[in-house]
């Protein structure tokens, strides 16, 4: 079951991601830094889910292995989707914040894409037991606008 503090939490998320895709849609280059927009939302996720499942991580982690941690935790037994997109957009914002290398125009939609697409039709991480019920919470609260 989700928690009421997570509740708060997945909203704060879900608003991050909003944000994200805001600036996503600016004009080439301002559109780049909506990369860091993306990992700060699948970042604080994955730590949300790993807190919510009791999994091994530090704050420290290489995103690889926080998505693995997260994973073998997962109560239907099924990893995390989305592996090698999440590690691609991991490498876009290395390259962005690390180096300077802003994403051109086609990195940039792709990662837009395949992420939103992603949470809509299933968000990265179930809660409870992975029953159908809890499943719809997540859902539900990861479309609640945030409004505190």
């Amino acid at each position: 079951m989700v928690t009421p503090e997570e509740a708060q939490r997945l909203a704060l998320i879900r608003y991050q991601l909003t944000l994200a895709l805001q600036q996503a849609e600016q004009p080439s280059p301002r559109n780049g830094l909506s990369i860091l927009g993306f990992q700060d939302v699948l970042e604080s996720f994955l730590y949300l889910a790993a807190e919510h499942f009791h999994a091994a991580v530090t704050r420290k982690m290489e995103f690889d292995k926080l998505i693995d941690a997260v994973s073998e935790k997962m109560p239907d037994g099924r990893p995390l989707g989305y592996r090698a997109q999440l590690l691609a957009l991991n490498n876009a914002r290395v390259n962005l914040k690390h180096y300077g290398n802003l994403p051109d125009q086609r990195t940039v939609e792709r990662h837009r894409l395949s992420h939103w697409h992603s949470w809509k039709k299933k968000p990265p991480a179930h809660s409870g037991s992975g029953s159908r019920r809890s499943r719809s919470q997540v859902s539900s609260v990861t479309r609640l606008p945030a409004t505190w």
